[in-house]
C-alpha cells in the first residue's frame, strides 16, 4: 500500500517569490507548496499506475490518500476502517513522507488541547473587580514553556530524536472583546510531541493540575474563576508503534536508528496493522 495525504500547511502571511500552488522549476529544484509534504510522492504514485496494472502482480497495489493530516490525521481514520472493513491486511505500507528514503525506527506521539480559561469580565479601569483571562492563560503558556526548559536540559545526547526531549506546541491564543473590558474568557490551543519512552500521562498530568489551580491562575479572584483542558487530538501509544516497526525492520534484514519528529497517518496506518496482527 502506498499512502500519503492530499492537504498541505497555510500559505496565508508568507513571502512567496510564486504562485504557490503552481509548481515552477528553478535550478533544477521544484517550488510549490507540499512539493516534498507530500504530493510529489503522490504524483509520482500515480503517474506508475499505468505501468503497474500491465505487471504480472502476484500482490495488488493499493493506493490510500488521506486528506485532513496536517490538522491532526483526522481525515485518515474512515480510510483505515474502511480498509480494514474491505479489504485484505496489507502487507507493507509505505508512507511517502520526505525522509531522504531513510528508515523510521521510532515516531513521537502527539497529544493536543484547547485550554478555555474563563475570568470575570469587567470594565478595563477597575482590574481589581475583575480577573483578566489573557493574564491567565498567559500563566499557563508560562508555565508550558517552563516545563519545555526543564525536558530540554534533561534530553539524553543520545535519543535518536531531534530534538532529543518531549516538545510543547502553542499554536493559537484568543481571547477578549475590547480594549476596554477585562476579558472573560481566552483559549490556548497547546499540545505536546512525546518520546516513545516519556510517559506521556504524567506529563499531560502536570499540566492539568495547573489547571486546577485557579489561585495561581488568578490570584485573588481564584474562587470566580476557572480553567478547563480539552483533548483535541491523541495520536496512538507510539511505544507499541515503535516495536511494531522494529520487529518489521529485523524482518526486512535492516535497521532503523532515525527518528521521526513530526506526525504522521502512517502513525495510525501501523498501528491498526499491528493491532491485527496482534488478534
Amino acid at each position: 500500500m502506498l499512502s500519503g495525504h492530499t492537504d498541505v500547511v497555510p500559505v496565508a502571511g508568507q513571502d512567496w517569490t510564486s504562485d504557490p500552488f503552481t509548481m515552477v522549476e528553478r535550478d533544477g529544484l521544484l517550488y510549490g507548496r507540499g512539493t516534498s509534504d507530500m504530493k510529489a510522492f503522490i504524483a509520482i504514485a500515480l503517474a506508475y499506475a499505468g505501468e503497474m496494472v500491465t505487471r504480472d502482480l502476484k500482490i495488488p497495489i493499493h493506493f490510500a490518500f488521506s486528506y485532513d493530516e496536517e490538522i491532526g490525521c483526522l481525515g485518515v481514520s474512515g480510510l483505515i476502517q474502511d480498509i480494514a472493513a474491505n479489504l485484505p491486511l496489507p502487507r507493507a505500507v509505505i508512507v511517502g513522507e520526505p525522509t531522504e528514503m531513510q528508515l523510521i525506527g521510532g515516531n513521537k506521539g502527539s497529544r493536543s488541547f484547547t485550554a478555555i480559561v474563563r475570568g470575570v469580565p469587567g470594565h478595563s479601569s477597575e482590574p481589581d473587580r475583575g480577573a483578566n483571562a489573557i493574564i491567565g492563560a498567559s500563566r499557563l503558556v508560562a508555565f508550558l514553556d517552563d516545563y519545555q526548559q526543564e525536558l530540554r536540559a534533561n534530553a539524553d545526547p543520545d535519543c535518536p530524536f531531534d530534538p532529543p526531549y518531549t516538545t510543547f506546541d502553542i499554536g493559537l491564543i484568543n481571547g477578549g472583546t475590547a480594549a476596554n473590558i477585562i476579558p472573560g474568557e481566552c483559549r490556548v490551543t497547546w499540545g505536546f510531541r512525546m518520546l516513545p519512552t516519556d510517559d506521556s500521562d504524567a506529563i499531560e498530568a502536570r499540566v492539568l493540575k495547573l489547571t486546577c489551580s485557579p489561585n495561581h491562575m488568578f490570584g485573588v479572584q481564584s474562587l470566580l474563576c476557572g480553567i478547563n483542558a480539552k483533548a483535541v487530538t491523541d495520536l496512538c501509544d507510539p511505544q507499541n508503534v515503535c516495536i511494531f516497526l522494529n520487529r518489521q525492520f529485523k524482518e526486512l534484514g535492516h535497521s532503523a536508528q532515525v527518528g521521526c519528529v513530526f506526525g504522521t497517518g502512517g502513525m495510525l496506518d501501523f498501528q491498526a496493522k499491528s493491532r491485527r496482527d496482534s488478534d
